[in-house]
């Protein structure tokens, strides 16, 4: 195996999300959509994990698009009180 491939073998990427007021979506992210709520920004490329195996595909930015953001509503869980997610927790589609 080459080393480049290490990182996507070494421990489990998909594990528990849980179901919050807002579902942050690929094309959210792809489009540059603004939330008012937002509480983050970011410019990273977009990496979308193959829940069932190992595979990871990578989705740039397009040019028109500086950056993504992330809603503070995806990381309130929906019918929980006093409480928030974070990091791949959070609830999003892919």
């Amino acid at each position: 195996m080459p080393l480049v491939a290490l990182p996507a073998k070494i421990g489990i990427r998909e594990s528990r999300h849980v179901r919050a007021l807002h579902q942050l979506t690929v094309d959210e992210l792809l489009t540059g959509k603004r939330f008012p709520g937002a509480i983050a920004n970011g410019t990273y490329r977009i990496d979308v994990h193959n829940a069932s195996g190992a595979s990871v595909k990578f989705q740039e930015l397009s040019k028109d698009v500086q950056f993504y953001q992330i809603p503070y509503a995806s990381l309130v869980p929906r019918g929980a009180k006093n409480v928030l997610v974070a990091g791949r927790s959070l609830d999003a589609d892919e």
